[in-house]
């Protein structure tokens, strides 16, 4: 039996409806889950780049995301790995021109 991924008040990364996200191909919607798993985790608060922090959000996921993760203990990378498991749950719903693209986080 497959789960339904997506709810009533189930909001996609920017705000996009489900069609919406069925139409971006897979290279910006795994960019937009990258930036959304950082803006939930806080990365942006002790983030190396000014522009970051006065955004208070991620402006730039891939480097903060790769950096926190190698500094991160076994323990504390499971807990965040439990927080993000719902944003990396939208990768998977397939897109309606056919490309499903790899895990790549």
């Amino acid at each position: 039996m497959r789960r339904k991924v997506s709810a009533k008040g189930w909001r996609f990364p920017r705000r996009m409806t489900k069609t919406q996200w069925s139409v971006l191909p897979y290279r910006y919607r795994h960019a937009y889950v990258a930036q959304a798993q950082c803006n939930q985790l806080g990365y942006w608060r002790d983030c190396a780049k000014a522009n970051c922090r006065r955004a208070r959000r991620c402006l730039q996921p891939q480097p903060c995301y790769w950096d926190r993760k190698q500094a991160m203990s076994p323990a504390d990378w499971a807990k965040a790995e439990a927080l993000c498991r719902p944003l990396r749950g939208l990768l998977s719903l397939g897109s309606l021109k056919g490309s499903d693209g790899l895990w790549l986080f």
